[in-house]
């Protein structure tokens, strides 16, 4: 089977081809011949192996429990980028599968449910998952590999390690970065808000990494044209020196595009610069607005911000600059009184003048307060578990 990628960094469509073999079932291996369920190769490398279990009588935790005991020695172990386990209903994944709890949850919400009926719950998995597109996407975007690290300072040693998004985690950067592609295709402007809601431990600081990086790298289909020229992400001071910092280093691809701005002298020279990806606090948020403004060159660039953690920073100043692209032109928050901020204005609209602005917030917990008509709303194409349709109209259940 010959199939068609898209090129990670390059611009424009150009495609890359690669055989994909069928899954080979029952898979034996060693002088004992030990099985494994699934094996799935492409261009002869083994990329994906799978342990399934009927729900009857084994769960996924008893597959789990089937590739940790393996001989992790073996090659057979050294090659694939993804270790399944899976029963029916539940699924779990891991990068190294030498310990239990290298497996998480991959599922597409508290429970899953058949996109058609008569199917198994975990549907997802053999028409999603592992479907052909989305299995030469994770190699050729999501799947980062971090080497290891010599100590330096206060910071230990660390071995080399590979970083793959959870299901949410996938599920939102796909959905966020087509419809901005879409969009831009069809009216060659990127004016969108998107809001993504997500719980503690949702692993919110690399879906933050992952979609900048996805942001930076897409093109228009047809021409050369970037969907975005710079990408913000703006955080609290905390966030900007530990989590943000410590997680987007570890896209060791983007280490020549991305700045983080540490100094006060940092943003300023990262704007001249056009460094593609800029990290910074929320508090620049509305210096870095005047900026682009003010400054003919930089009104120009299609741009793009995620805000992080926005339920911080929803009063005062930090939260005026905040829903700035979101409002019309003549409604300042002056005029919306001191208490303004308590009650959401229904007619709040995005200005003419962000049409070449992509605005992306983060919201926590669940279940998320009453909130404005800012954000483009995407829906789910799955049925949402009770928790999660108290968020329905956001972009992801993280």
């Amino acid at each position: 089977m010959v199939l068609k990628a898209f090129t990670r960094r390059t611009p424009g469509r150009r495609f890359c081809t690669s055989s994909l073999e069928t899954f080979r079932r029952h898979f034996y291996y060693g002088k004992t011949n030990t099985e494994i369920d699934f094996v799935l190769f492409l261009n002869g490398l083994p990329i994906v192996a799978l342990e399934l279990k009927h729900e009857k009588n084994q769960t996924v935790h008893d597959a789990v429990a089937q590739f940790t005991a393996r001989d992790h020695t073996v090659r057979i172990f050294q090659h694939p980028f993804r270790y399944l386990a899976a029963d029916t209903a539940d699924v779990m994944a891991a990068t190294d599968p030498r310990r239990p709890e290298n497996f998480r949850w991959h599922n597409t919400g508290l429970t899953n449910k058949p996109l058609t009926e008569s199917e198994y719950p975990v549907e997802y998995l053999y028409r999603g998952v592992l479907s052909k597109d989305h299995l030469l996407e994770a190699l050729a975007f999501f799947l980062v590999y971090v080497p290891k690290r010599d100590p330096d300072g206060d910071r230990p040693a660390s071995p080399a390690f590979t970083l793959f998004p959870r299901y949410h985690q996938s599920r939102m950067v796909r959905r966020l970065a087509g419809d901005a592609l879409d969009h831009f295709t069809a009216t060659g402007e990127i004016g969108r808000k998107y809001l993504i809601n997500h719980s503690a431990g949702s692993g919110k600081t690399l879906s933050i990494c992952w979609i900048a990086d996805r942001l930076h790298s897409l093109y228009h289909p047809d021409t050369n044209q970037k969907l975005v020229n710079l990408v913000f992400i703006l955080t609290d001071r905390k966030s900007l020196d530990k989590n943000i910092k410590d997680e987007i280093e570890n896209f060791i691809h983007l280490k020549d595009v991305v700045g983080i701005a540490r100094k006060a002298e940092d943003l300023p020279r990262f704007l001249r610069d056009r460094k593609p990806i800029i990290v910074t606090t929320q508090q620049k948020f509305e210096w870095v607005l005047q900026e682009i403004e003010k400054n003919q060159d930089l009104k120009k660039l299609r741009v793009a911000f995620l805000i992080d953690e926005a339920h911080r920073s929803q009063k005062g100043k930090m939260g005026a600059a905040i829903r700035k692209p979101f409002r019309d032109p003549p409604m300042s928050d002056g005029d919306r009184g001191e208490d303004a901020d308590e009650n959401w204005d229904e007619e709040e609209q995005m200005p003419a003048s962000s049409a070449n602005m992509i605005a992306t917030s983060s919201l926590w917990p669940l279940p998320p307060p009453p909130l404005p008509p800012l954000f483009h709303y995407l829906e789910s194409p799955l049925t949402p578990t009770p928790k999660q349709r108290l968020s329905l109209k956001a972009i992801s259940w993280m």
